[in-house]
């Protein structure tokens, strides 16, 4: 079995204020009766309550990250630097 289609990125937004969102460290998702995740559908965070999803947006993947230069190698070198 080989891969399936690669993973389409989209944004949701919601009614309102998601509380605990941010910071849960597990969600659920109640889509009702067409068992399909849509503008109908909900996320249950758990102790919290219920945020309701009102739209969803396609989105192009995050651009490639870019490495930096670490901080410690940089002032490494200006000690080393005779004055």
């Amino acid at each position: 079995m080989g891969p399936g289609p690669a993973p389409q990125l989209v944004l949701r937004q919601l009614l309102g204020p998601c509380i605990g969102l941010d910071f849960a460290l597990s969600i659920g998702f109640d889509t009702g009766p067409s068992n399909q995740f849509d503008k109908f559908s909900s996320i249950l965070v758990p102790r919290e309550g219920r945020c309701q999803v009102t739209s969803f947006t396609r989105s192009d993947p995050p651009p490639p990250s870019v490495k930096k230069k670490k901080k410690n190698k940089v002032i490494a070198e200006q000690d080393a630097t005779p004055n």
